[in-house]
């Protein structure tokens, strides 16, 4: 069967034409379909002269290489991406294009941020909500960004420092870090809430389970607490939904 000059040139048999493992009209067919695959396959054997048969096509994103005296060895084929993993990657790089960009109002912004919480009344709110959790209330000054206030022990170098907040600048980029950070800091606290929640009621539904029930009046009992920790233990499998109003604008 007629392959492609970089198979030719290999010190090897050409295979049968019939028979289980070996490459029919439809494999062929394939390859000369799939152009950019079968000169991945021919790099392969050019990589791996000791091929038998290099190219045994499983299906349209794997290729198996079976190799003389050697467990077969599986390659990926990463140009073969479904228009569903095309989409998902363009995503992916737009948002970490997204994440390295400076706000779109940014050159719009004449009023610095911290002047302009000294006129909007909302922002004792946002005190006071701190002053119910017992922390200090955050400050905003002056027109320092979040890299001049972070901890020093958050980073390993200043490299590091400037990299975390190159896409925040000044008072307001402080004002949408933080907002980023206390989302972040609820989303955690929220999993190990739960986590306590579930672990607790888990463990008084076993103690019920193990527990002496040849009273009737106990019995009874128990069943009611066991209904009701398994309710509760539905509702804690629930997410929570909250809506924000924008606070970063970044375009592509």
């Amino acid at each position: 069967m007629a392959h492609s000059s970089a198979f030719r040139s290999m010190p090897r048999e050409a295979p049968a034409a019939t028979g289980a493992g070996n490459m029919c009209g439809y494999e062929t067919e394939k390859l000369i379909q799939h152009k950019k695959k079968f000169r991945l396959a021919g790099m392969a054997a050019s990589f791996y002269p000791q091929l038998l048969n290099p190219f045994d096509i499983i299906c349209d994103c794997e290729y198996y290489f079976h190799i003389h005296n050697h467990d077969h060895i599986k390659m990926e084929n990463q140009m073969a991406m479904s228009a569903r993993e095309r989409k998902q990657k363009q995503l992916e790089n737009e948002r970490r294009e997204l994440a390295r960009q400076m706000d779109a109002t940014y050159p719009y912004l004449k009023v610095p941020f911290f002047e302009y919480l000294s006129e909007d009344g909302n922002w004792t709110s946002v005190q006071l909500c701190f002053d119910l959790m017992g922390f200090e209330p955050p400050f905003f000054e002056d027109d320092r960004g979040p890299a001049d206030v972070a901890g020093e022990d958050c980073f390993d170098d200043e490299e590091q420092r400037i990299e975390t907040f190159k896409s925040s600048e000044k008072s307001i980029g402080r004002a949408e870090v933080m907002m980023d950070l206390l989302l972040d800091a609820a989303m955690e606290l929220s999993g190990i809430i739960n986590s306590y929640k579930q672990g607790e009621l888990q463990k008084r539904r076993q103690e019920l389970e193990q527990a002496d029930l040849s009273d009737p009046e106990q019995r009874s009992m128990a069943l009611q607490d066991a209904a009701e920790i398994a309710r509760l233990q539905e509702e804690l499998q629930k997410n929570v939904r909250r809506t924000f109003q924008t606070w970063r604008v970044k375009v592509l």
